[in-house]
């Protein structure tokens, strides 16, 4: 194996003779080092294989600046993933999650941490990657005396979903679209969203079954006799009727889906539910 690039003395970029990249990280690893030089991959302390194109350049200038202990932390963490769910993620987890901890690491250390919209919809949608998640902060507590807030376990559990690949992207627009909806009703209504507060828990059931419709194409809900129970609902409960109005255009715009009456019906029912 052949050095082809030198990032500073830590992170080196190497090539086989196939031609496969690997980014090779270590304390001192490219003191004294040329390119073309001969290198072993037991010299390092941590090996990226990259199969991706531009891969490489990518993950070594994001990690060139980090320090080594966060980099094998990220690597614990995405090898932790992969057990949890038993099988590969993309390696472009390699590229988004240690450049996020990393940041996470340094906001929190400045006393600035954020808090995640999401948490208990991430909880209820993703649970095993938000487990995942909360599995990462466990690790970067024990190698780094360091723990971020649970809230972080929520972007972790972004990045694992993003970068699943036997995981088609149903979860991550149901979330999407969860997210979009949330933000109309809670634009109307002061509404409580705890995870033991169980219409809420209901509304968020029926949302995933939503998305099943929408995105897998899913049988519609049945449209029997829901008129005149839509008619006499949008008539006693008129400020939910004006909020499923909203979200029947946000759906229509953005995914190009029409609920039918009986759609909107429960939607107003969960509505009046949430804000009783």
């Amino acid at each position: 194996m052949k050095i082809k690039k030198k990032l500073n003395n830590n992170v080196i970029i190497a090539v086989n003779e196939m031609l496969t990249e690997f980014v090779l990280v270590g304390n001192g690893i490219a003191y004294g080092k040329s390119i073309n030089d001969d290198i072993q991959l037991d010299c390092a302390d941590k090996i990226f294989t990259t199969q991706g194109k531009g891969v490489a350049e990518k993950l070594s200038r994001i990690i060139e600046d980090i320090p080594l202990e966060y980099v094998k932390v990220c690597d614990e963490i995405i090898n932790s993933a992969k057990k949890q769910l038993n099988e590969n993620l993309n390696e472009k987890i390699y590229l988004t999650l240690i450049d996020h901890i990393s940041f996470a690491i340094e906001r929190h250390n400045s006393g600035i941490d954020i808090s995640s919209l999401l948490k208990w919809e991430i909880k209820k949608i993703a649970p095993k990657e938000y487990a995942v998640g909360l599995n990462a902060l466990d690790i970067i507590e024990k190698r780094l005396n360091i723990r971020l807030p649970n809230d972080e376990a929520v972007y972790i559990a972004f990045h694992i979903l993003d970068s699943r690949i036997r995981e088609d992207d149903f979860t991550v627009k149901t979330i999407a679209l969860t997210r979009q909806i949330l933000e109309i009703v809670k634009s109307e209504f002061d509404v409580q969203c705890d995870e033991n507060y169980q219409p809420y828990n209901r509304f968020l059931i029926h949302l995933q079954y939503l998305a099943r419709r929408i995105f897998k194409q899913d049988m519609a809900l049945r449209n029997d006799n829901s008129l005149m129970i839509y008619e006499k609902l949008k008539y006693e409960l008129p400020k939910c009727y004006r909020c499923v109005c909203m979200i029947e255009k946000k759906i229509d715009d953005e995914y190009d889906f029409k609920l039918n009456e009986n759609e909107k019906a429960y939607l107003m029912i969960h509505l009046h539910n949430l804000i009783s």
